[in-house]
């Protein structure tokens, strides 16, 4: 009984000091791509001096639009930029990521809650924003492109609903 008593305030412990840390403005993790945690207390996070050089120039990159997430991988590989030594081709995933964390212009987000980062910021707000619009702009992919018109390409003169096409494979009865 003492023993679980003692775990779990332990536990609340923990969390208390995690929620305070958070309100003074610092990550309670490891930090994001292009930031290294180090051991001081006034600054536990700051910039990495290789990564945060790649961040700036991906964020820049995709700002200026023209790049998809292959092109921006592409493009990162040539100029000589590596995502980590394991792997030092940007994957989707790793893009999406980065592209969309709000860490990076100073928020802190958890549960619902934000709070505002001490770090020093490595990218560029109005980089951010250009990226997140033309992150919302993205048209999804509605169809598979092997059927013919499954993605709704056609309307229907008469009523307005899109016209779906399907592949129907039927087995032959003998």
């Amino acid at each position: 009984a003492v023993s679980q008593y003692y775990s779990d305030n332990l536990r609340n412990e923990v969390l208390k000091g995690m929620d305070e840390r958070r309100r003074q403005g610092w990550l309670t993790g490891h930090a994001p791509f292009g930031y290294k945690n180090v051991s001081n207390k006034d600054e536990p996070i700051i910039p990495h001096p290789e990564n945060s050089k790649t961040l700036a120039r991906l964020f820049e990159l995709f700002a200026s639009g023209t790049h998809t997430f292959k092109s921006l991988a592409d493009q990162m590989e040539n100029e000589g930029f590596i995502y980590q030594p394991s792997q030092p081709k940007f994957h989707r995933r790793a893009l999406s990521s980065i592209l969309n964390n709000r860490f990076y212009i100073g928020e802190l987000n958890h549960k619902g809650q934000v709070f505002q980062a001490k770090h020093r910021l490595v990218v560029d707000p109005l980089h951010f924003e250009a990226v997140q619009a033309i992150l919302a702009g993205r048209n999804k992919r509605t169809g598979n492109p092997d059927i013919m018109l499954s993605g709704c390409t056609l309307r229907c003169a008469f009523c307005g609903y899109g016209i779906a096409g399907e592949r129907i494979k039927r087995k032959l009865v003998s």
